[in-house]
């Protein structure tokens, strides 16, 4: 008669074994001692389960010819086995090798190794048919068991001999599981701890950057408040606040520095005309090509301002009176050729411009300066209109320089 027999791994909560081998055997001799070490080290070693299986895969084959085929699976956090190796005799990585599922289900539920010395004589029809099916005639389960519990289970079969698995061949494999539980464990512990810390990591990250782009939003947002409170919303151009700020500065400026620029005050002529001929909306969108005109011809670094209702200031900064009245006669010829348009109509319009300079007789400040060029203006609208006019203090000698027509 062959001997069919089970060794059980179970491990209580105090971590004491609840059976004791057979008294009298010696469960693995010296060098199947030799041999555990030399895997304990190698599995100590590896940092991934495939690596940890392979090793054991490859010493179990090396140490027992009987074997014709062997699976390690691992319990599956989700449920049920996961294979992780599955090996041939000729040594070959290979799939679909096929294991009894109510041995490992005996052997997991129970917690014991088991061996199948002879297929043949087992009772359970189920089982022994399904076994016999696939040739095996001998086999070995044994459960890899750790402090947490069962981690999963190893698989030997021989399907050219029964009685391939002796009690001592078990207690190898049994003393073997152990490390191998440990080294599971271990090495899952470490990647569920390192994809916390990769998590963790990737949510500082995110969060690193929602704050970046957070702040970069209120930098933009920020930046657009700010724009907002220095821009004039019909047309554009710097509103009448941020003009007189500016003024103030660059007068502060030239008179320390002793620097030359200059002021443009502009106004549409007969703009209610333009109004009352077509529209509100007519006169709005004059305001907006004008500034648009204004802008163009100007440089960048200077200041282009809504002073109110249709007149427009310009700051031209390092710039003299004579070179102010160049830029003054060519932003009224452009105004003067641009075609404007009102549904379908077209219609001229027209700017009177007066011109006045910093650092000049009879401007002390830079009130007076405002005051100067809206003065010049003043004379322009006074005249034919459509013209540019250069102030003149009561106490300078000469009249106000005229351009346009």
């Amino acid at each position: 008669m062959t001997e069919n027999f089970s060794i059980d791994l179970s491990i209580d909560l105090k971590g004491r074994g609840r059976q004791t081998l057979q008294k009298g055997i010696l469960p693995v001799n010296g060098e199947g001692l030799e041999k555990l070490f030399e895997i304990t080290a190698v599995l100590m070693q590896s940092l991934d389960v495939i690596d940890v299986c392979e090793s054991v895969m490859d010493a179990l084959f090396s140490r027992f010819e009987g074997i014709d085929g062997g699976v390690i699976l691992t319990v599956d956090p989700k449920g049920g086995l996961r294979e992780v190796v599955s090996r041939s005799k000729n040594g070959r990585q290979t799939t679909g090798i096929r294991y009894s599922r109510t041995i490992l289900d005996q052997v997991l539920r129970e917690e014991k190794a088991v061996v199948i010395s002879n297929v043949l004589e087992e009772k359970e029809g189920s089982f022994s048919n399904s076994m016999a099916v696939n040739r095996v005639k001998s086999l070995m389960c044994v459960p890899m068991i750790s402090m947490t519990g069962v981690q999963g289970v190893i698989y030997l079969h021989s399907v050219e001999e029964p009685m391939a698995f002796k009690r001592e061949d078990l207690y190898f494999v049994t003393a073997l599981s152990t490390p191998v539980a440990l080294a599971i464990e271990s090495l899952l512990l470490y990647s569920r701890t390192k994809t916390a810390e990769d998590e963790l990591q990737r949510a500082r990250d995110d969060l690193e950057k929602q704050v970046q782009e957070r702040a970069s939003e209120l930098i933009k947002a920020n930046r657009q408040l700010q724009e907002l409170s220095i821009t004039d919303g019909l047309t554009g151009l710097y509103n009448h606040r941020h003009l007189i700020r500016t003024l103030e500065a660059e007068y502060r400026r030239a008179l320390r520095y002793r620097r030359n620029f200059a002021l443009l005050m502009a106004d549409v002529d007969f703009f209610k005309q333009v109004n009352d001929n077509f529209g509100h909306p007519c006169g709005d969108q004059v305001l907006k090509d004008i500034a648009r005109l204004f802008k163009e011809c100007v440089r960048t670094t200077d200041i282009v301002a809504r002073y109110g209702g249709d007149e427009i200031a310009v700051i031209l900064l390092e710039t003299n009176k004579t070179t102010a009245l160049k830029v003054s006669e060519k932003l009224r010829r452009v105004v003067e050729r641009y075609p404007f348009q009102w549904e379908g109509k077209a219609f001229q319009v027209t700017v009177s411009i007066g011109v006045a300079s910093v650092l000049e007789q009879g401007i002390e400040d830079w009130d007076g300066l405002l005051k100067a060029a809206d003065k010049a203006l003043y004379q322009a609208k006074e005249g034919r209109r459509n013209m540019v006019v250069a102030f003149r203090s009561s106490e300078s000698a000469g009249q106000m320089a005229l351009f346009g027509k």
